[in-house]
């Protein structure tokens, strides 16, 4: 995903500062993000930084992002620099003929501390905050052949993908830059804020996440759940009722979560002594 955000600088420098009195970004539409910047060259440390916007938004192939409300600013003390950022109307939307449509809205509230060094120890930088989650749905419609052997195929296809995804070892690639710590908080600002609708599972979902560790290893703590609502199957024909659906993670990487799946089904029943001209049951 790459996107081209064209820059407008404009300043001066005296007496070893430079001064940018603007600095800004325009989109397509005309919305921009505008800021300010202030550089101190013979300490090389930024005194200030100041960026808002009304509303500001990114369109890349399926992808639409529309965010509102968006302020930054810088604090420093003696031990470290922090640059905070809130963004107060996150509108995300997805839509693409093959994968399915997908939205989103929600709002956030990140930090990145740059700690000042001391006697020549430099520790990682860290950012943190907290991302909440206001509405997230997930639609898919297919059209398939119900046979059983189509049933016999997908179930196939399901249970290689969950072999695949609980013995898979992904290679870690390190980056030649030091990793920057992680400490973000995602979740739902209400219960069962997720709705995945699809023709083989239809169920809401709650989460409650921490992203933790660095960006070389970044490690995931909390859950994501559902609690008897919803089916998995083939809608109309052959559902199973959700009775929990959970996949949780404890300081690990994403790919070795423990998923916890139970479902039932109510199966027919016929009295063949009290119904004999009634279809025998299977």
């Amino acid at each position: 995903f790459n996107y081209i955000f064209p820059i407008k600088l404009r300043g001066h420098l005296e007496n070893g500062i430079l001064d940018m009195s603007e600095i800004s970004t325009q989109n397509d539409s005309g919305q921009t993000v505008s800021g300010t910047l202030q550089y101190n060259l013979d300490s090389l440390r930024i005194m200030d930084i100041e960026f808002l916007s009304d509303r500001y938004t990114l369109v890349k192939g399926p992808h639409k992002l529309v965010a509102e409300n968006i302020h930054g600013h810088m604090e420093e003390t003696e031990d470290e620099l922090v640059i905070s950022g809130s963004i107060g109307n996150i509108h995300y939307n997805f839509f693409d003929n093959a994968y399915g449509e997908a939205e989103a809205i929600g709002r956030s509230e990140l930090s990145l501390t740059i700690p000042h060094s001391h006697d020549g120890i430099l520790q990682n930088k860290t950012i943190s905050g907290n991302v909440s989650v206001d509405k997230l749905v997930y639609h898919r419609d297919l059209e398939i052949e119900v046979t059983p052997a189509t049933i016999d195929k997908f179930i196939t296809l399901f249970n290689n993908a969950l072999a695949r995804l609980r013995h898979q070892e992904t290679e870690i690639r390190y980056s030649s830059a030091e990793p920057i710590n992680l400490s973000i908080h995602i979740n739902d600002s209400q219960t069962d804020s997720i709705q995945i609708v699809t023709p083989f599972a239809t169920f809401p979902l709650t989460f409650d996440v921490w992203v933790l560790g660095n960006t070389n290893r970044p490690l995931l703590r909390g859950d994501v759940m559902n609690a008897n609502t919803g089916f998995i199957g083939v809608q109309e024909v052959y559902e199973f009722e959700l009775n929990s659906f959970r996949i949780s993670w404890t300081d690990v990487p994403w790919q070795h979560g423990i998923v916890d799946v139970s479902s039932s089904q109510e199966l027919p029943y016929c009295d063949e002594i009290e119904n004999p001209k009634k279809k025998r049951a299977p």
